[in-house]
């Protein structure tokens, strides 16, 4: 739970500004400039969330597609990347499915309007993430609503069978955040549809 709750506390950091839009090489490719400037395009969003309700996640059917960014980190000198995020909730199955790509090195810990983009060399990788939603988004606590696994490699650093937790937030089902804890890679993740 202490690892939770520290990475929910970098996710409000590392990530505030996390959410919007995903493109391109295969399903990811944005520039690193237009990469940076969705992070900052989207800083006041996620603020502005609060974890959805019990109620409100086990009532709804359909899908949601949520596009966004992780921030992982790992190896021995715990450098950080940043990559895009794409992941599909399914709230009649009670699923959720995603990947991850178009990695960046990334050392920063909060981003502002205005900033100079501090994203560094692209980086090879891809993650792959599935899970559940537990039915209880809310009254589990911090990442109690999506439990599942993630595996991939970014930069070498390789996750054969980590940890995925998570939750959605607002009850519109608007946002995503995820939890990533992995032997080699640790991280967070946000999305907005």
């Amino acid at each position: 739970m202490y690892f939770q709750k520290t990475l929910a506390a970098l996710a409000l950091t590392t990530l505030a500004a996390c959410g919007g839009s995903s493109s391109g090489g295969g399903q990811f490719g944005a520039s690193p400039d237009a990469l940076f400037n969705s992070l900052v395009d989207l800083q006041s969003l996620q603020g502005e969330w609060a974890i959805a309700s019990d109620d409100s996640v086990n009532n709804a059917t359909g899908t949601a597609n949520y596009t966004g960014f992780v921030n992982v980190g790992g190896g021995e000198e715990l450098v950080g990347y940043l990559g895009q995020l794409a992941i599909t909730a399914d709230f009649s199955g009670d699923t959720v499915s995603g990947s991850a790509g178009n990695f960046y090195e990334y050392g920063e810990t909060t981003i502002t309007p205005g900033s100079t983009n501090p994203l560094g060399p692209a980086v090879a990788g891809s993650l792959s993430m599935s899970g559940t939603l537990t039915g209880t988004n809310q009254s589990a606590g911090i990442g109690g609503g999506i439990d599942g696994t993630f595996s991939g490699t970014v930069d070498g650093i390789t996750e054969s069978a980590g940890e995925l937790s998570g939750m959605i937030m607002n009850e519109s089902r608007s946002g995503i955040t995820l939890y990533f804890n992995g032997e080699n890679l640790l991280g967070v993740g946000i999305g907005a549809r």
